[in-house]
């Protein structure tokens, strides 16, 4: 008898059979590149001024990044408590962490809804942070700030590729619950790459040419912001393909996303020959 996707543990558009799981890993894998294409179109070919408004602080882009986290959070809280129930406390502490780091990161991008509510600052945010805003990532330095960035972003771009298939096979359970999957690639290499640049790069480029070759030509300091939405969107995507393989899983182990194989059967490998979202 033939089994369908959510029997077998799979995405229905990462099923194999029909090329539905490499036309969904296509379009997961090429969607940010898409949305990058769309934001230079606006800042390039339709305005700049346009875009600037787009990308401001406050603005539609920073919004949607911040529900998009929001999103990402009420994913790994569901993960987390499925995890708890199904006395999966190892798992359950992880996404509880992630579940906390995912908060976190949506109320930092509204300042904890500081402007929403027309909150005051307290004089100890005025005094201390650089933006005399209420959270957190302000009181850190740009350098170390951006260096979270750049280590998240090589982390998610490069973390599976530097896995030996040795140590992928042998800690299988606990892959997949840290190891962003491939196709999320340009979810996070944006970000990487942005803050490498802006940081590092682009001092290299003023001690040998003596002005940055890229930056305020092509590249700008607001250009963060589409970067680090794709960001969000690569763990919302991470959380809702790990929360599906945990709710899809077979009966008697439901709680255990990391139950599901890693690769397919042996005995399978001629008939579908990629794993799923390795």
């Amino acid at each position: 008898m033939k089994r369908d996707g959510a029997s077998t543990g799979k995405l229905p558009f990462l099923s194999p059979g029909t090329g539905g799981r490499e036309r969904g890993e296509t379009i997961i894998f090429f969607f940010p590149i898409a949305v990058i294409a769309g934001f230079a179109v606006i800042k390039f070919g339709i305005s700049f001024d346009w875009y600037r408004w787009i990308v401001r602080e406050d603005g539609p882009v920073e919004n949607i990044t911040a529900l998009v986290y929001g999103l990402a959070f009420l994913l790994a809280l569901s993960a987390t408590v499925v995890f708890y129930r199904g006395q999966e406390r190892v798992p359950g502490g992880l996404y509880a962490l992630f579940s906390a780091g995912l908060f976190t990161m949506c109320m930092e991008e509204i300042s904890w809804g500081q402007r929403i509510f027309g909150v005051q600052s307290p004089e100890f945010f005025r005094h201390y942070n650089d933006q005399q805003e209420i959270n957190l990532h302000n009181f850190f330095t740009r350098y170390y700030l951006h260096a979270f960035y750049i280590v998240v972003g090589f982390y998610g771009s490069f973390g599976s590729r530097l896995l030996s298939p040795r140590i992928r096979g042998r800690f299988s359970s606990l892959m997949r619950l840290i190891v962003f999957d491939r196709c999320l690639f340009f979810y996070f290499f944006p970000v990487f790459a942005f803050y490498l640049y802006f940081d590092h790069v682009s001092r290299l480029e003023i001690s040998l040419f003596g002005a940055p070759v890229l930056f305020k030509r092509y590249i700008h300091a607001k250009d963060q912001e589409p970067a680090e939405l794709l960001l969000s969107l690569g763990f919302l995507l991470f959380t809702a393909i790990n929360r599906y393989r945990q709710s899809a899983g077979p009966a008697r182990r439901r709680a255990t996303v990391y139950s599901l194989p890693l690769q397919e059967p042996k005995n399978d490998h001629k008939r579908n020959k990629m794993p799923l979202l390795r």
